[in-house]
């Protein structure tokens, strides 16, 4: 699981990014590209989907120094009032913050599928939202996790509970079409 071995990763930059349209800051990369392929990046910030069937693999999620403030280092988010059901397949690649702290999780949202992906150093390995407010989203779930592992995840002692956080390699909310297949889930 993870990037393999000896995988060259390019460092995102305002001016070595693959697709222009695509927007970024110190803390943020949103990708809006439809159909967008990033191969072999180090992403040392936090990644948000917006756009429908990207394809991410040989890469390495960082995130960012400080506190995201209740975040993840991918975030794949639906628009449902723009019509906008993004989607993300990430393959060969590690989720592990540079900087762990009590407020990040590997991945959240829906719509996306996990092969051959490592994450760890997390609170949460992912949270899969299914419910968005009072009502059911249709378009949530539709998640396939595969020969992936999730590991060490890191217990903090804070205000969110009572008895620190609450670690989940998985935590699923709803949703429909969950698969997972062959992984290594270690608390």
């Amino acid at each position: 699981t993870g990037v393999p071995e000896g995988t060259d990763l390019k460092l995102l930059s305002a001016t070595a990014r693959p697709y222009p349209d695509d927007t970024m800051n110190s803390t943020k990369l949103v990708i809006k590209t439809p159909g967008a392929v990033y191969d072999g990046w180090r992403f040392d910030r936090l990644v948000e989907v917006r756009a429908r069937g990207v394809v991410i693999r040989n890469s390495s999620f960082e995130g960012i120094n400080g506190n995201p403030n209740n975040s993840a280092l991918l975030q794949i988010y639906n628009d449902r009032e723009n019509g906008q059901i993004p989607s993300v397949v990430v393959e060969d690649s590690s989720l592990i913050p540079k900087f762990p702290n009590d407020s990040i999780d590997g991945v959240r949202g829906g719509n996306f599928t996990l092969r051959r992906v490592e994450i760890t150093d997390t609170v949460d390995g992912m949270q899969i939202y299914g419910v968005n407010g009072d009502y059911e989203d249709a378009y949530a779930g539709n998640v396939l996790v595969a020969s992936s592992w999730i590991h060490d995840l890191i217990w903090y002692d804070n205000d969110s509970h009572a008895d620190g956080t609450h670690n989940d390699g998985a935590q699923v909310s709803g949703g429909r079409n969950i698969s997972f297949i062959g992984n290594r889930i270690d608390g």
